[in-house]
């Protein structure tokens, strides 16, 4: 290769690889870390959570972190294309998320959908040398993906769009403890699946806090959202109320009710979310707000090590 030709190469190379990390970069607080922490808790805790365990030996568990990872951010890339690449979602990124790909010229909606293709097959793939466990999960998020994409249920359903986002995040967090672990979809024990439900439940009823920073483009683009439909300070409340009621009650759930050191992340981090969303109202703060509640489900994620 000729050295002209190199030194094209790598800035079309370096160029390309940034847009995939901005289709896919604010769901790695979001997604990725919440489901990885979640999978190591479990692999902590596997007595309890996983009913035949396979090697749990650190050098184990990192070898087999980044297939985990690698097979997370595939998903998270179809799910990100097929929403950032439909028109309603372009009017809304202009608005909301302009630095984002499609919006800031990065590449166009029709090259998107031929990435949406290529991510599709990778992810296929990926999930085939896995295992078949991992292929039924990746299905079941790519059938998430369309109904919330392109179905009433992601636009016009409050319930609807927040039972597809935590079935989502469940099937990440199944998905991340199957690879994690070395173990078949159907090997997590009864308390292994009864997290996996609880972890659905913390989701389902917090997780439109990303739709208080979002709101104007929400509004644009005709999406129903809880703070939108029900108003702001009922959107901001509910908030606040869930995530106290999940970081009091889950700790009862693994049986220690008492005071631990562990339990005091999860709620610090549900104070500062809610004095936020609360006494300092507005879009960066919204968004600084958001990023703790994530953070705070990353937390709770670590319940089932108490």
């Amino acid at each position: 290769m000729s050295s002209s030709s190199s030194s094209e190469l790598w800035p079309a190379l370096a160029y390309h690889f940034r847009t995939l990390i901005l289709f896919t970069c604010r769901d790695f607080k979001s997604v990725v870390l919440p489901s990885t922490v979640f999978a190591i808790a479990c692999i902590v805790a596997r007595d309890d959570m996983i009913s035949s365990p396979a090697s749990s030996s650190a050098i184990a568990i990192g070898l087999r972190l980044p297939a985990m990872l690698i097979w997370s951010w595939l998903n998270i890339l179809v799910l990100t294309v097929s929403n950032q690449s439909l028109p309603s979602s372009i009017i809304e990124d202009q608005l909301n998320r302009p630095w984002r790909p499609i919006p800031a010229g990065r590449i166009s909606p029709q090259e998107a959908r031929y990435l949406l293709i290529a991510a599709v097959l990778a992810t296929l793939f990926i999930s085939h040398l896995l295992g078949l466990g991992i292929v039924a999960i990746s299905v079941a998020l790519f059938f998430l993906s369309w109904a919330y994409n392109e179905t009433y249920f992601g636009n016009e359903s409050i319930l609807g769009r927040s039972f597809l986002t935590a079935t989502g995040a469940m099937c990440y967090n199944w998905g991340a403890v199957v690879i994690l672990a070395d173990v078949s979809a159907t090997q997590l024990s009864h308390r292994g699946f009864m997290w996996l439900f609880i972890a659905w439940c913390i989701v389902i009823t917090t997780f439109h806090a990303t739709d208080i920073p979002d709101m104007e483009g929400d509004a644009a683009r005709g999406r129903r959202t809880v703070p939108l439909v029900f108003g702001d300070t009922i959107g901001r409340t509910s908030v606040s109320l869930s995530m106290a009621f999940w970081t009091a009650f889950c700790p009862v759930i693994a049986g220690t009710p008492g005071l631990r050191i562990m339990k005091l992340l999860p709620a610090s981090l549900a104070l500062l979310t809610g004095t936020l969303f609360h006494m300092q109202r507005g879009h960066k703060t919204d968004k600084r707000a958001w990023t703790l509640c994530c953070l705070w489900i990353t937390a709770m994620n670590l319940t089932p090590l108490l």
